[in-house]
């Protein structure tokens, strides 16, 4: 529970641009319910007015709570509207540009430690929870139980045993359905990670099909994307059924709740303290607190599954640079100097090598050769500060290289991968891509 509180406020302090909407969103939530606990209670009164035979004060009473559903029919839509405008759209634009940002500050070594499609599924997961889970809490969590609180409270005008079991009913189905929600978490946690395994691999042979039918080694994939198949299908049914186990006991645990408050009722009546209305009243007020607890209930068991998706999402979007990328906007001009530069990559122990020197003269063409993991490329990738050196100095002309601005440097070199990747455009698009909007008319 603690974790999910932790989640739950870093999740809202990511959207606090949004918080003004939500406090609008849930008191117009808020609003509707007042008018529709009064409303069951204008129709008891009604029904009491009909069978005392006033039939004017029943009409008089009618005409009147149509009127105030009406107006809760108006402040239902405007909510609605509101919430789809304001929140859901919003939202997920937020998330997304707020994605993006963040993973474009990670240093360039850093995309290569993960599988960026693996990455990219849970980062879209992630968001999706993030919406999702706000939106529950504020759209549906918060607003039902305002309603089931009402509801309780509009019991108590009526019977106040009946109101006092109805919330002691409540609150142990809803601390019941959280205790098992808590339980089963580590349980979807672990399947949706054994899923997530399978998606890796299927997305690595999409990823590499020339390769793989050129090396013949179709079975090989499919081997290894059915090996876990079945072991993982089981363990699914075994989670998902503890949840079908848990959601057939509750059922039954409110059903034989609701024929005890049916008994009071009926004891009630029998001795006159109620009248039919009142009698209306109670019973639609518990079937409202109920069905509201279901909501909360129904909103908790998908929780741990979001939950897991936006922990997920948020390791991504909380990873740190390894190393700093800001500097300054010195002129990128003059000789490239090594001196006594020792490297070694993020994973790796071991040096690539130490104490490195060499210079290369301003306007003078060179070649590194020598054999392939010599380093070859990586002097180019320390160039382009896509690592850090562990130790000596690179120098630009008169600026160290870790004093100029990492994205400012890049954009003044030309280089060409070996690897090259070409964007879904035109190939005019894909020559001008990172040059300046001022500049494009002089590159084309």
């Amino acid at each position: 529970m603690k974790k999910y509180f932790s989640l739950i406020l870093r999740l809202w302090r990511l959207l606090k641009d949004f918080h003004k909407d939500f406090y609008i969103q849930i008191a117009s939530i808020v609003v509707q319910q007042g008018i529709g606990i009064f409303s069951i209670f204008l129709v008891a009164k009604s029904l009491d007015a009909i069978i005392s035979a006033d039939y004017k004060l029943a009409i008089e009473i009618t005409a009147f709570n149509l009127a105030i559903i009406l107006v809760r029919v108006v402040i239902f839509y405007l909510t609605d509207l509101h919430g789809q405008n304001k929140i859901d759209f919003a939202i997920q634009q937020h998330l997304e540009q707020y994605s993006f940002e963040k993973i474009f500050k990670l240093n360039i070594s850093q995309y290569s430690e993960d599988h960026s499609a693996v990455k990219e599924q849970v980062v879209n997961r992630g968001e999706g929870a993030a919406e999702e889970i706000i939106s529950t809490i504020v759209l549906t969590i918060l607003p039902t139980v305002t309603q089931t609180l009402f509801a309780v409270i509009a019991i108590g005008f009526y019977s106040i045993p009946i109101a006092l079991f109805t919330a002691g009913v409540l609150v142990i189905g809803i601390l019941w359905s959280n205790y098992f929600a808590s339980y089963h978490r580590p349980f979807i946690k672990q399947d949706v990670d054994n899923w997530d395994k399978q998606k890796r691999i299927r997305t690595e042979s999409f990823q590499h099909l020339s390769l793989i039918r050129t090396l013949g080694a179709e079975s090989f994939y499919i081997k290894k994307y059915l090996n876990n198949r079945q072991e993982f299908l089981d363990y699914k049914k075994f989670v998902w059924n503890k949840q079908i186990a848990h959601s057939n006991k509750r059922w039954a645990f409110f059903n034989i709740t609701r024929a005890m408050s049916t008994c009071a009722i009926i004891y009630l009546a029998y001795t006159g303290t109620l009248t039919a209305g009142s009698i209306y009243a109670i019973w639609s007020y518990i079937t409202e607190a109920n069905s509201q607890i279901f909501n909360i209930i129904r909103a908790l068991r998908q929780m741990p599954l979001r939950f897991t998706e936006l922990e997920k999402y948020l390791h991504i979007i909380d990873t740190q640079p390894h190393f700093e990328e800001s500097g300054k906007r010195a002129q990128v001009a003059g000789d490239i100097v090594f001196s006594q530069v020792s490297f070694r990559y993020p994973a790796s122990t071991t040096l690539l090598f130490t104490n490195l020197s060499f210079t290369i003269p301003q306007g003078k063409k060179v070649a590194f050769v020598g054999s392939s993991g010599s380093g070859k490329s990586t002097i180019v990738k320390l160039l382009l500060r896509i690592y850090d050196y562990q130790e000596g100095s690179i120098r630009l002309g008169d600026n160290e290289l870790r004093m100029i601005e990492g994205s400012y440097l890049r954009s003044h070199i030309g280089y060409v991968e070996q690897h090259v990747d070409l964007f879904d455009e035109t190939i005019r698009e894909n020559i001008l891509m990172g040059v300046d909007d001022k500049q494009k008319k002089k590159a084309e």
